[in-house]
């Protein structure tokens, strides 16, 4: 248990340290962050080979009850898809993985997982129950380490009880989640997933699991394509405001598509201006669409019930456990002309989902330009190819 505390305090000072620095990401912390993570899961490995492991069957009877009732959260990167989440983790009814899970978009990839892959995953896990968003809270299953031990034997557990696909890996980590989670809720009815543009493997998910439903939230893509410009900028990742702009125009188009193939009982839609302008109101909407009782902890972000704090890209924005309201349009600010231009190229797409936008001459002309643009570019990519 030494070697367990030493790690555990080096790796929670380079945690502290991230979420310091948030939304900013630092060479060397990261690196601190992976190597203390890395050593915290080779511990737990040894420990899995030195102890015994029996499955609670009271646990594992309650997990099972929910496989094939499914809550998937839909939407663009930074259009609010995380503050949905936190918004339904401290609900008693629902098993809520924290964090986006990145699975289903390797369905299609590899099928099924090899042994060597699932292994990455699973250790990919453990250290997502350290670090589930890369921001506090941290540490999902408190500081001891019994827990992180627990859930990783569970996860071998539940793997064997099912046939070898990416489903299995899914259901392997969500009920290993239930299973090792002191806080687990004693009478849980369904779960929740969510990863940013789930909607785009949306038959994938149908096809695995029949009887999901689906919350899709949307976000003016102006302020979009803005709050997603600060995050690229931050992480120093390749920016092309068009490919972006068009995902998110690729994801408004899906939630009509979907709401229309699926109907209101099975698909919900809501956009982020809805979430933080009338929080009570929305949440108590979809309450009602999920079929849970009303909880007062819907209006509290949290991570496996400790207070989240937000992934805004704004300072003004950043609180922990409230949900704030928002202030003004950031995208005149954070867009350039051209930037903005290209939103605009959007709007069909939007109008679908409920955004009309007031156009001025100015918006007009710049729409006429941003179409044209968007037509050459596709003409020159197409000779190209």
């Amino acid at each position: 248990m030494d070697n367990f505390a030493s790690v555990g305090k080096m790796l929670d000072r380079s945690l502290q340290e991230r979420n310091r620095l948030f939304p900013v990401r630092e060479e060397r912390n990261d690196a601190e962050v992976k190597e203390a993570l890395s050593e915290f899961v080779s511990l737990i490995n040894e420990m899995r080979q030195q102890e015994s492991f029996v499955p609670d069957p009271v646990h594992t009877e309650k997990a099972e009850s929910v496989i094939e009732r499914p809550v998937f959260l839909c939407g663009a990167m930074k259009s609010g898809t995380t503050l949905l989440l936190e918004l339904l983790d401290g609900h008693p009814e629902l098993i809520v993985l924290p964090g986006d899970s990145f699975v289903w978009g390797r369905l299609t990839k590899e099928n099924p997982p090899s042994r060597k892959l699932l292994q990455a995953d699973w250790d990919r896990w453990l250290k997502r129950m350290v670090n589930p968003t890369g921001q506090a809270p941290f540490w999902v299953f408190g500081t001891k380490v019994h827990p992180y031990f627990e859930f990783t034997q569970y996860l071998q557990y539940w793997y064997e009880q099912f046939p070898e696909t990416w489903r299995s890996s899914e259901l392997s980590v969500l009920l290993s989640f239930y299973c090792a989670n002191p806080s687990r809720s004693s009478a849980p009815r369904m779960w929740v997933e969510k990863t940013p543009g789930n909607e785009f493997n949306l038959e994938v998910l149908l096809e695995n699991f029949p009887d999901a439903r689906f919350i899709h939230i949307v976000r003016d893509p102006r302020e979009n394509l803005a709050s997603l410009k600060k995050l690229y900028q931050t992480r120093s990742w390749r920016w092309d405001p068009l490919e972006v702009a068009d995902r998110i125009a690729g994801s408004c188009r899906l939630a009509d598509e979907y709401l229309k193939k699926l109907g209101q009982e099975r698909y919900h839609l809501l956009t982020y201006e809805q979430l933080t302008e009338r929080p009570a109101a929305t949440m108590r909407e979809l309450a009602e669409f999920i079929g849970i009782e009303w909880y007062n902890a819907l209006l509290k972000p949290t991570v496996n019930s400790v207070p989240a704090h937000a992934n805004s890209m704004y300072e003004d924005r950043q609180s922990t456990g409230v949900v704030r309201k928002m202030t003004g349009k950031k995208y005149h600010s954070v867009l350039t002309k051209q930037e903005q231009r290209i939103a605009l190229g959007t709007l069909q797409d939007a109008k679908k989902v409920g955004y009309l936008w007031e156009k001025t001459l100015s918006d007009s002309a710049m729409l006429v330009f941003s179409n044209g643009w968007n037509r050459m570019k596709k003409i020159v990519f197409s000779n190209v190819r």
